[in-house]
């Protein structure tokens, strides 16, 4: 399986974009009304449809910006359950640094501000960030995290103009998926 076409930039600049993960059982009735609405050609030709369908399914759940109240797009499947059941690790298991430029800790360092501003509230994310950036390593989920119960907030926050990034555009490209044997 292959995702595409939506991590491109649209005009030279970055388009952004929010992604989650969430089983077939997790999404909401909006949600799996959208799933219905959209019968997205690559998942007929991978061979699944609604007879086949699985509450232990996996979705990718794109919006613009993280604090978007409504999807950009219907959920897609990504990980049907029984590609999931080839999984044969079920979660990372090392952790391999990476060197960040000063450029980019310093872009890294200034997200984190905004990030923790009262407007947004994203205190934890500021923190991981500034964990990130002095190299800690972070906490592995618990193996066997495919199996856990649903974990899913619906968002809070009001749906606004981007006051801090102006210049980027509203929506990016629609995300697709491809399936290989």
């Amino acid at each position: 399986m292959t995702l595409y076409n939506g991590f491109g930039t649209r005009e030279g600049i970055e388009a952004p974009h929010s992604f989650s993960f969430k089983r077939r059982e997790s999404l909401t009735s909006c949600e799996r009304s959208e799933v219905q609405k959209s019968k997205v050609r690559a998942v007929r030709y991978a061979g699944y449809t609604d007879d086949n369908a699985d509450a232990r399914d996996v979705f990718c759940c794109v919006k613009t910006y993280m604090r978007d109240r409504r999807l950009q797009q219907a959920p897609l499947l990504i990980l049907p359950r029984d590609r999931c059941e080839r999984i044969q690790v079920p979660g990372p298991t090392s952790h391999i640094p990476v060197e960040i430029s000063g450029d980019r800790r310093a872009k890294l360092e200034r997200l984190a501000h905004i990030l923790e501003k009262d407007i947004y509230g994203y205190y934890r994310a500021a923190q991981k960030i500034r964990e990130m950036l002095r190299g800690t390593v972070p906490d592995f989920p618990a193996l066997g995290w495919l199996g856990e119960a649903p974990k899913c907030l619906e968002a809070l926050a009001p749906a606004t103009k981007n006051i801090q990034f102006p210049h980027l555009p509203e929506t990016s490209w629609h995300v697709q998926v491809r399936y290989h044997s």
